[in-house]
């Protein structure tokens, strides 16, 4: 992303829109942008992103941006009519959300006349495209807007009337909403002069409203005043009431009445829901969520990365994630009160995910240390799990000319996959869903078979590749790249369909959100094997300490989490997806990631061609004889790269999709065998090693005969 602009919190008032600011809800009205608007509007606006006093604006386009009125090249003149063009094509979307049958239009237009409004811009442009910095009255107007003759020429067909084809079209502004106050983020101390909004208020034809005659006080008749003075002896006579003795009292009483109706107006605002009726939980609902579930409102800033000192891996400073254990249909219930117990707006739940009953709430970074008792004490209602949003990355892999001397097909012959294309090269049926940062779906290796493709990043089925992320479309090739093509390799279950699911966009890092995410759109998509070449990230102070005190780590730090991926991955299991996921490439004991905690994935170390562990893996530390961990070639891995080209790479990374490649010849031969059965059958058939802490050896070949003869 390409950060083009910044500014003060103070200099400009923030626009109020709901229950909010209007710029904190950018997710969303994108969202809705992309869905409803023409192409023309789809990169238009920047994105926010607040850091401390200031707002920094991105935008995916390139180049430098100016302000359009600081731009001096040629195309300056097309710029500002194409902005013109736009807003008058915003207009004519709201009013037909606000005359459309969608209960919703009325809000979503008075949004957008927000959004797009000449005085809540500033238009930048680099040249040949404009972005909009929004959310902020600017005062732009008289800058900006130009007669409607100027662009008449840049509107569709289908953006003018039949009336207005007859006749020229005459300048049509965007109505005015009513005036009210607008908060101000930080405000300035010095205040505005008066004089100029005065004559503001002439220029808008406002009249200056004259104060009103103070009214002459009208002396009562002395026959009235005497009546009133016998009234008061009468209500004085006795001292205790008389305020001119007993001023105290009255002072003491008013603050208690004060006192008392400020706590009556407290308990009418922290209505919690189990008091709400349904109509009021789904009012709050709509005021205090994103507009769709698991649409993340910010993207990963690497500057709020932290290394955490008690799981030493690396977390999201500002964000925690809460999880319901029971009940999911207190969720709602829940997140509503989690409002009412931080109702500030530096309180928000900027994700939620119904499905599992998780969300995940931004906080201020000098709560990081309390926030998690706060939580806890407050909730006491509530069965929950808590625990820091952790930092993921794929495995990434080692790319020295020094690893591509070796065979390119070295790791079939050690675990025997071309014996097993005897038995089976896989079936249509079954489906393998990689989960990683892109893919080059137009590869020869991986264009056909290609079945479910989703971005979890973007919402949609439009997935990307390129240098940035290389990593999937080499993952994808070593457990699916197409056979008998006389073209580049083999995978290891040419014949299963390929399920792309892209969670990173060109980014090192992924959001543990958008890894959940994406194993639960493959599970709901009929995915049959799940590969995660990925993992938390951990600082490199991970690496000096001792092996016990990891292990002591294990068993106490990440508790919450722990329980949050065992739980997933139950459910993952009751569906009969098989989880491939790799040991990570720090030399650590496998499970300091609480992901890999769960019995029911299978944890792939990686050896190298001497069939000794990778130097880089992390390993079992006493646990390899479990089943449901194995080991697989990592080292020197020949497969596909984007642009139908190929490389050599090692890492954990490589070594999980031959064990996914392989769980997906187990699944075509006999798709009846629980998951328990596959680790078991991979286990009894591996190589058992001599390298302590590494896992068996996997092969392929006696897997898939065992499989196929199994009696169930």
């Amino acid at each position: 992303m390409n950060q083009f602009f910044s500014l003060p919190v103070n200099s400009y008032r923030a626009i109020s829109f709901g229950n909010s600011y209007l710029f904190r809800q950018y997710d969303f009205i994108q969202s809705f942008i992309t869905r409803n608007f023409p192409a023309d509007f789809q990169r238009l606006l920047a994105m926010p992103y607040e850091n401390g006093d200031e707002i920094k604006w991105y935008t995916s386009l390139t180049g430098d941006f100016l302000k359009l009125e600081d731009f001096t090249g040629s195309g300056k003149g097309e710029m500002l009519e194409h902005y013109n063009a736009l807003l008058y094509k915003a207009k004519r979307k709201c009013i037909e959300l606000e005359n459309g049958d969608d209960r919703d239009g009325r809000i979503w237009a008075n949004t957008l006349k927000e959004v797009f409004n000449y005085d809540n811009n500033i238009v930048f442009t680099n040249g040949s495209r404009i972005v909009l910095v929004w959310g902020w009255t600017f005062f732009k107007q008289d800058l900006y807007r130009l007669p409607a003759d100027r662009y008449q020429h840049l509107l569709y067909e289908d953006d003018v009337s039949e009336p207005e084809k007859e006749q020229k079209i005459t300048e049509t502004p965007i109505e005015k909403e009513e005036d009210f106050v607008l908060p101000v983020i930080n405000p300035p101390k010095k205040e505005e002069p008066i004089a100029p909004v005065l004559e503001k208020q002439r220029a808008d034809g406002v009249e200056k409203e004259k104060p009103e005659e103070k009214k002459k006080n009208i002396l009562k008749p002395d026959t009235e005043k005497v009546a009133e003075a016998e009234d008061k002896k009468k209500f004085l006579a006795y001292d205790f009431f008389n305020p001119a003795k007993s001023k105290w009292l009255y002072g003491i009483s008013l603050f208690l009445l004060l006192l008392l109706l400020a706590y009556l107006l407290y308990q009418a605002k922290t209505i919690f829901a189990d008091d709400m009726t349904g109509d009021q939980r789904k009012a709050r609902l709509v005021e205090i969520l994103p507009k769709q579930p698991g649409m993340r409102t910010i993207p990963i800033d690497t500057s709020k990365f932290i290394d955490d000192d008690r799981s030493h891996s690396k977390i999201i400073s500002d964000l925690v994630n809460v999880a319901l254990i029971k009940n999911s249909s207190k969720f709602s219930n829940l997140m509503i009160d989690i409002k009412q117990i931080f109702p500030g707006h530096d309180y928000q739940i900027v994700y939620y995910d119904t499905q599992i009953a998780r969300l995940q709430l931004h906080f201020p970074v000098e709560e990081r240390d309390n926030i998690k008792g706060k939580l806890r004490s407050k909730l006491p209602a509530y069965e929950i799990l808590i625990w820091d949003e952790a930092v993921f990355r794929t495995s990434r892999s080692f790319n020295d000319p020094q690893f591509g001397i070796g065979e390119e097909n070295w790791y079939h012959k050690i675990v025997n996959s071309e014996k097993a294309w005897d038995v089976t090269i896989g079936d249509t049926s079954i489906k393998i869903a990689i989960l990683d940062d892109g893919f080059d779906l137009a590869h020869i290796d991986l264009s056909s078979r290609i079945t479910a493709r989703y971005n979890v990043v973007i919402h949609n089925s439009q997935i990307t590749s390129g240098a940035e992320n290389m990593h999937g479309t080499h993952v994808a090739g070593i457990a699916l790249a197409q056979a008998n093509n006389q073209t580049g390799i083999a995978g290891i279950a040419p014949g299963c369909s390929f399920m792309p699911v892209q969670i990173g966009g060109g980014q090192e890092y992924f959001a543990m959100s958008d890894v959940i995410d994406g194993i639960l759109y493959a599970v709901k998509t009929g995915a049959d094997v799940i590969n995660l070449s990925l993992g938390r990230q951990f600082s490199d102070m991970a690496s000096a300490i001792p092996p016990g005190e990891i292990e002591n780590l294990i068993k106490t730090e990440g508790l919450d989490e722990e329980a949050f991926w065992v739980q997933l991955f139950t459910m993952v299991r009751q569906k009969n997806v098989f989880v491939v996921v790799a040991a990570g490439n720090q030399d650590l004991p496998i499970g300091l990631d609480p992901m890999q905690r769960s019995t029911d994935v299978l944890k792939v170390a990686a050896i190298g061609e001497n069939q000794k562990k990778a130097q880089f893996s992390n390993y079992c530390n006493g646990t390899a004889a479990s089943e449901c961990f194995i080991s697989a070639p990592g080292v020197n891995i020949y497969s596909c790269k984007p642009g139908n080209t190929y490389q050599f790479l090692d890492g954990t990374s490589m070594a999980a999709p031959i064990v996914t490649g392989a769980v997906g010849l187990i699944k075509s031969v006999n798709h009846k065998l629980t998951n328990h059965q596959i680790m078991q059958i991979l286990n009894s058939t591996a190589i058992p090693s001599s390298d302590p802490g590494l896992p068996a050896l996997i092969q392929i070949d006696k897997a898939v005969e065992m499989a196929r003869s199994q009696v169930l």
